[in-house]
């Protein structure tokens, strides 16, 4: 009797532990297809960023050459700028000096 009640009990124990083993696995199986979820939607928003970071990088280069087309172009006027400007003083200057000999005579 007391064999067959510690039968019972190892089969109550083993029964048990089995139960808690197929949970286990149960649970291991479900977090499993959570992480590899979770690693689809970062590799989702790793390529995102990278498209994204790849975008910007043109358009800083696009308006890196702007910028320097706009420079260029600001040298340009000043320089035109500069040479009307002193285009227009020597034409007051001759003028200046038609006048005074105009007022000679």
């Amino acid at each position: 009797e007391k064999l067959a009640d510690a039968q019972k009990e190892h089969d109550r124990i083993t029964s048990e532990l089995e139960a808690e083993l197929d949970a286990s696995r149960r649970e291991m199986e479900q977090l499993s297809k959570q992480l590899e979820a979770q690693r689809m939607e970062f590799g989702m928003y790793q390529n995102a960023t990278k498209t994204k970071l790849s975008e910007l990088q043109q358009h800083k280069k696009i308006l890196k050459k702007e910028v320097i087309e706009m420079r260029k172009k600001i040298d340009e006027s000043e320089s035109e700028s500069t040479s009307v400007a002193h285009e227009y003083g020597k034409v007051k200057s001759k003028y200046q000096t038609q006048k005074e000999k105009n007022v000679m005579l």
